[in-house]
């Protein structure tokens, strides 16, 4: 994932990455998150034997909604905020706003 955003243009030196996918009972969700220096990076592209670590976190978060409880309270509700705001991050690296002179137009 690091590697496609490196290709795509997002430019850092360190790249975060996020694996979140629920237990088998689906009553948990695991929440990784890998830090990729950028030099990892370059050495996996080089197949190098030897690289700067990678560092990686696991978290888990119940999936069970309290309905009595405000919902900024939520563990769940905290996580998908948090990947969020990462998200729109990234997204203002390579997004272009589009210009006032483009037209959007649609033939019928």
């Amino acid at each position: 994932m690091a590697q496609e955003r490196k290709r795509l243009g997002v430019t850092a030196d360190e790249y975060t990455v996020y694996v979140v996918y629920p237990n088998a009972a689906f009553d948990h969700l695991f929440v990784l998150r890998a830090n990729i220096p950028l030099r990892t990076l370059e050495a996996i592209d080089r197949n190098d034997e030897k690289m700067p670590p990678m560092h990686i976190c696991q978290g888990v978060v119940p999936l069970h909604v309290d309905v009595q409880k405000p919902l900024q309270d939520n563990a769940l509700a905290k996580v998908l905020a948090a990947l969020m705001d990462h998200t729109l991050e990234i997204a203002a690296t390579v997004v272009e706003e589009p210009s006032s002179s483009a037209s959007v137009g649609a033939d019928v």
